[in-house]
């Protein structure tokens, strides 16, 4: 089985032959974890130990074979309730021991020159913490922010409103790095072309994000009508979210649909799900070195090829649409 998470922001863009894939990466699940947010809840701004703070949501060793193969992205979830309590209420004080735990990990990528989406996980189904973690990576130009995982079952209008309202908070926070935005209905590639989901007119600078749809079967033809909605807004896409099964097929699938991505300009990135020693080895499509069981094949067999082939890939300066 394969999906897909599409992420997206509008801009005003020029035209191009060829797609630039400017971030491609991988998606490290750890801060999302429930286990993990329920041990920070219970020990709320309670220190943990001197050097376990990173350890819980990124494994050092695997980030840095990663990078040391040519990632330049990683999306790092987290779960939107530890970092903003529910009992201190939206927009009110961080957790700052998950934060400080978190953004550990944020700063250990970033310092080797990837770039990390600080991505807020919930479905939006609250929505808050961004508006205040803006302010605390200001400073790292590395940083790129997504605005909530997967929103679904609610109004269009209301998503619009909360991720016009992160943008409009991490703006006067004085971020300027890469926002991307999610629209409803998991925003899924099947749902930017659906009038009753659809992200029309959010705003003249950015629009939807996160999302992640699931399908008996994935093809190139699944983004055909999502990269036609792209061009028709003028706006640039990041497949946040896709993966597949140790199998001859998934894995032609994945290749065209970086094919697909890599030659069509409305596109800008992509990130693979997933890694993370949390996700545990005998998770279908874990690519984590020396326990992913899609290591092997995903991994050493597919991505890894195309990413040290690519050209265009960002490796400096602030995150943004271009290269």
């Amino acid at each position: 089985m394969n999906w897909t998470t599409v992420l997206i922001f509008l801009a005003s863009i020029a035209s191009f032959t060829q797609a630039d894939i400017y971030y491609a990466g991988i998606n490290e699940a750890g801060a999302a974890d429930l286990a993990l947010v329920e041990h920070v809840l219970v020990a709320t701004n309670q220190p943990l130990p001197t050097g376990s703070e990173r350890s819980l949501i990124i494994n050092e060793t695997t980030i840095d074979y990663f990078i040391d193969r040519g990632v330049n992205t990683f999306r790092l979830a987290f779960r939107m309730e530890a970092m903003a309590p529910v009992q201190t209420g939206l927009g009110g004080p961080l957790n700052d021991t998950f934060f400080d735990m978190y953004n550990s990990a944020v700063e250990y990528m970033s310092r080797r020159g990837t770039y990390v989406i600080v991505d807020a996980h919930n479905s939006d189904m609250r929505y808050g913490s961004l508006n205040s973690t803006a302010s605390r990576h200001i400073y790292n130009p590395n940083v790129i922010f997504g605005i909530n995982n997967e929103p679904h079952d609610m109004p269009t209008a209301m998503i619009f409103r909360n991720n016009q309202a992160a943008i409009d908070g991490i703006r006067a926070a004085g971020a300027s790095q890469l926002i991307l935005a999610p629209g409803n209905g998991y925003t899924g590639d099947q749902v930017w072309t659906n009038a009753s989901v659809s992200n029309n007119g959010i705003s003249p600078q950015y629009a939807p994000s996160s999302a992640y749809r699931v399908l008996p079967m994935l093809n190139v033809f699944t983004l055909y009508d999502a990269t036609r909605w792209l061009q028709q807004q003028k706006a640039s896409g990041f497949l946040s979210e896709f993966g597949g099964g140790d199998n001859a097929h998934c894995l032609s699938v994945l290749n065209d649909t970086i094919s697909y991505l890599e030659n069509n300009s409305e596109w800008i990135g992509w990130a693979i799900w997933g890694a993370g020693s949390l996700l545990g080895p005998a998770y279908f499509e874990n690519i984590e070195p020396g326990e992913g069981m899609e290591f092997n094949s995903t991994w050493l067999q597919l991505l890894e090829p195309r990413i040290k082939s690519s050209s265009y890939l960002k490796r400096f300066g602030i995150s943004n649409r271009g290269g």
